[in-house]
């Protein structure tokens, strides 16, 4: 069989029914500002099979991390179109068999190695030998899932509460340590920023009445709003070693999560997210769409250069945020 001709498209492949539009703002984005690419987009379900003659330049899945989490079947089809990619000299970004890189105790390892400072965490493997022991840890630390972004999180701030924490609620349970990082404000911040490749973008700032940093607790004033914007307007002050984590994850697409001591003024990475959320500019934040903008920019001009294509005028413009 001749060998097949390697093109320019993107393959992107997602699970239907699993949050198959979660990047549809992307696809949308596209259409209204650069619609000449939309053709270089193949979305295809998994599993799916590279055909012998085909017209793919890098392999992107749309996929919540780890796949083999929530669907094995997937998880496995997904590893032998990887397996396709490298025989034809496909690349691809963020290859699935790397994404469990970003769990929460893998993850802050490979993060620290970048010279961060991250909580301390572990699995916990036996119940019975962490109720004995807390696997070192001393309260206040809370339980959360090691391969998930969204599960739920058990605050421990006593040794008596170590005994009622439902662990059969986890898959992965894994305990970690609590560092507060409340500002003189009273208030928590959670800064985050955008890895594509060898940009480091931030995207802002969230201001919050609770530790665990959420929408649901967000502060909207004034003064959260500028600093939301000086943050956003600025160079990422410490790209270089988000860089340097980005590729001790071995991914090339994601975002970290982080925050500041008030006493040390160490920069504390919580995470990194392998399938970030984009539309942070929504509602009462409809001020930020330009972050919005450079962001999907960013992952434009990833896709483009991994595909060996030259990225157009407008979108470099827009991704390097001139």
């Amino acid at each position: 069989m001749r060998s097949p001709t390697r093109g320019h498209k993107f393959l992107i492949t997602r699970l239907p029914p699993f949050a198959t539009h979660f990047y549809e703002p992307v696809l949308h984005w596209i259409a209204g500002n650069a619609p000449e690419l939309m053709p270089l987009f193949d979305l295809r379900p998994v599993p799916f099979d590279i055909p012998a003659f085909h017209s793919y330049g890098v392999h992107i899945p749309w996929l919540q991390d780890p796949v083999q989490y929530y669907n094995l079947p997937a998880y496995q089809a997904s590893c032998r179109l990887s397996d396709q990619c490298d025989a034809l000299g496909i690349p691809i970004i963020n290859r699935v068999e790397n994404l469990t890189n970003a769990g929460k105790v893998l993850g802050s390892r490979r993060i620290r190695e970048a010279g961060f400072r991250t909580p301390r965490m572990a699995l916990v493997e036996n119940e019975e030998k962490f109720r004995d022991t807390l696997l070192g840890f001393e309260p206040p630390f809370f339980i959360r899932e090691d391969w998930s972004h969204n599960s739920q999180f058990f605050l421990v701030e006593t040794v008596a509460q170590a005994k009622d924490i439902p662990f059969d609620q986890f898959k992965r349970p894994t305990v970690c340590e609590f560092i507060d990082t409340r500002a003189e404000d009273g208030y928590y911040h959670r800064f985050r920023c955008f890895v594509a490749g060898d940009l480091c973008i931030p995207q802002g700032v969230l201001t919050c009445t609770l530790w665990k940093v959420k929408a649901k607790g967000r502060v909207s004033n004034v003064e959260t709003r500028e600093a939301d914007l000086a943050y956003a307007t600025a160079p990422e002050p410490h790209a270089d070693r988000f860089l340097r984590a980005a590729k001790n994850l071995d991914l090339q697409w994601m975002a970290f999560d982080y925050a500041e001591d008030q006493e040390t003024g160490e920069v504390i990475v919580w995470e990194c997210n392998p399938y970030p959320n984009l539309d942070s500019s929504v509602g009462d934040r409809a001020y930020r769409s330009f972050v919005v903008d450079r962001i999907i920019a960013s992952m434009i001009r990833l896709y483009m250069t991994t595909a060996g294509l030259k990225v157009p005028g407008k979108i470099e413009y827009i991704a390097l945020g001139d």
